[in-house]
């Protein structure tokens, strides 16, 4: 598919989207959407189908790290118990090397065999990738930095950004898109449960020191005090999305998780600390349905994403345009997306680009956003996205729409 039939079909499909794209859409005619949707037809049946492009992908860069959660082996009376910890020290040196996030391991499902029957593209589900791990050890170092300066003040780090940096709080609604693992997901509902944590001890904190104040003070602190704590207490989520044959590795992977232990071991469900729990569930998202998809997600959590999270999901041009239609719908203005991308292919990048552009604005992280033991400079990307108000959509798609209108005056067939 060339990039000027795909930008033709971006078009199209954003005209009959919800939100921005419908609104932009109300402004052209009924007879400019019939000429836009017989040039794509037209474009189409000259090119032909348009081929599955798989690309040859670089392996992970961070292979060092075992996601493997530790054996649960049974115990007499039903409940299931880690395995002892190795007793020597030449075996404790030889365990495995753990991704830590907020003092915890993070663990990931074996579920290739799972997939075995699947395409190629629901395959690579079950491989941690680098643009992952970048983004995980992302979210965390901007969490510690914050946590150790005035968070009201950009750092230096910061001081082009135009585009805010919110950080994942008890209260954050989050989705991920493309997960495969679940690895981010889980991540950011660590870091998720790490705060509410915080912000449990801080109230209950300034609780006691209330009580050790004059009877009345310390009666109205108190008071105060726990109003403050029901706002702080409400919990947000995170969903964890992929295709439907995908989710039953999310479900072991959120499972194993929960159950993890700072110390590296696995508690049973009963006994896991409450401070440890996350709050992140899996679901179906298909790119290709994503408006029905969605629907059914938020019948059941109908506020709006905070936070969008995508992880190296789009290397194969034919999910390019779903990608981005999906992601133009689960956002809505306030949403911030955090992508992180892998080049691997200049046109791939390209044909990505022209399809969020009606939809989204966006800039890179600084050099210095980056933790800087996770990054891979020339590779991988991280972009801070937020989507166009109503106003900007449309003058974007004006503008497409006459760039494609002077492209076949001129007889072009490539923008």
């Amino acid at each position: 598919m060339g990039l000027f039939s795909l930008r033709l079909v971006a078009v199209v499909c954003l005209i009959a989207t919800p939100g921005a794209g419908a609104s932009a859409g109300a402004r052209m005619s009924k007879a400019a959407k019939a000429r836009l949707a017989a040039r794509v037809a037209a474009r189409e049946a000259k090119a032909g189908p348009a081929a599955k492009v798989v690309l040859a992908i670089e392996g992970p860069a961070f292979s060092q790290y075992d996601f493997t959660p530790p054996k649960l082996t049974p115990k007499l009376g039903g409940t299931p118990q880690p395995e002892p910890s190795p007793p020597t020290a030449a075996a404790a040196a030889a365990a495995p090397l753990r991704l830590n996030v907020a003092g915890y391991p993070l663990y990931v499902a074996s579920f290739a065999d799972d997939l075995s029957a699947e395409g190629h593209e629901v395959k690579t589900a079950s491989s941690v990738w680098t643009c992952a791990v970048v983004l995980v050890k992302y979210l965390e170092y901007t969490a510690a930095a914050a946590a150790a300066a005035d968070a009201t003040k950009p750092s230096s780090s910061r001081s082009r950004a135009t585009l805010p940096r919110p950080l994942l709080g008890p209260s954050s609604m989050v989705l991920e898109l493309g997960a495969g693992t679940g690895l981010v997901g889980v991540a950011a509902a660590r870091l998720m449960a790490s705060k509410a944590k915080a912000a449990s001890q801080a109230t209950a904190g300034a609780r006691a020191s209330g009580e050790g104040g004059s009877g009345g003070g310390g009666g109205g602190s108190g008071s105060g005090s726990g109003s403050g704590s029901d706002a702080s207490n409400r919990s947000g989520e995170v969903i964890i999305t992929d295709v439907g044959s995908v989710v039953p590795g999310l479900l072991q992977t959120i499972a194993a998780n929960n159950n993890a232990a700072p110390d590296g071991s696995l508690g049973s469900g009963e006994s896991a600390s409450a401070s440890s729990t996350l709050h992140a569930r899996a679901a179906a998202l298909d790119w290709t349905r994503a408006e029905a998809d969605l629907a059914e997600i938020r019948r059941r959590q109908p506020a709006p994403f905070d936070v969008i999270l995508a992880a190296d999901v789009v290397w194969v041009e034919h999910l390019i345009l779903p990608f981005a239609l999906a992601l133009a719908e689960a956002a809505s203005a306030d949403t911030l997306v955090y992508f992180a991308f892998q080049l691997r292919s200049l046109r791939g990048e390209r044909l990505l680009f022209a399809a969020l552009a009606s939809h989204f604005r966006w800039e890179k992280l600084d050099d210095a956003e980056y933790h800087p033991d996770f990054r891979v400079p020339g590779k991988i990307t991280i972009y801070v996205m937020k989507k166009k108000r109503a106003e900007a959509a449309a003058q974007e798609l004006a503008k497409e729409a006459a760039k494609i209108s002077a492209a076949d005056e001129d007889g072009h067939t490539d923008l």
